[in-house]
């Protein structure tokens, strides 16, 4: 039998690394035709000029795939057949083919830190998004959007992170655009669209680190 080369430790890591970075040759991000939880991802594959399938489903289309997908639930990302079937897990695969995730350890923990608090924030609201009364969902959004809230307090929490963590370059993680100011813009895009009836479009109005970094990221998506 023919012996297999022994390899250090260094040149394994340098291996995983190489098949790491190795650009899929078939991409399919399937989810519903909105922003969602799917959107931060495609804006990191179309920043990146990454080729993708963006499949919609919607309505009974979605009644006959959700059988078939491993937690029942939508986004999911093909890669290569290979399915991801966590949003944030898509985002940062997104990201580091997309040059969007920093290879410094300490910084791309600091990208990991914004996507989980982003969650906080994003549940705070879901309960209104799957309340069907109409009424009762616009009171749960007008407290939402009271001064003293859970909201505002997240929200002032976030505008302190980015002053802070940002060291004045006015994005969530070190000098550039991260998946982080994807996911956050994904927040903020939801809160002041009007997409969602009760809260005021002006509820991010005060807080100016977190109107620079959205502008910033509107921004560097332009270019």
């Amino acid at each position: 039998n023919k012996q297999q080369p022994v390899t250090t430790k260094q040149e394994d890591h340098f291996l995983i690394t190489i098949m790491a970075t190795v650009k899929p040759n078939k991409l399919v991000l399937t989810y519903f035709p909105v922003p969602g939880r799917a959107g931060a991802t495609r804006q990191a594959l179309r920043y990146g000029k990454i080729e993708f399938e963006d499949r919609h489903v919607s309505g009974p289309d979605f009644a006959a795939l959700k059988p078939t997908l491993p937690f029942g639930q939508v986004p999911v990302l093909d890669v290569d057949g290979v399915v991801l079937t966590q949003s944030n897990a898509q985002l940062v695969y997104a990201g580091r083919l997309a040059g969007l995730v920093p290879s410094d350890y300490l910084l791309e923990a600091q990208v990991h830190e914004v996507l989980n608090f982003t969650e906080d924030g994003i549940s705070l609201v879901v309960p209104s998004i799957k309340e069907t009364d109409e009424a009762k969902r616009l009171e749960m959004r007008k407290a939402l959007s009271e001064p003293d809230s859970p909201l505002h307090k997240f929200l002032a929490n976030v505008d302190r992170y980015l002053a802070r963590n940002g060291k004045g370059t006015g994005w969530f993680v070190g000098d550039s655009l991260t998946v982080a100011d994807l996911k956050a813009d994904g927040v903020f895009k939801m809160l002041t669209s009007g997409a969602l009836d009760g809260f005021p479009t002006t509820i991010l109005d005060g807080y100016a680190a977190i109107q620079r970094n959205i502008a910033q990221t509107a921004a560097a998506l332009k270019q």
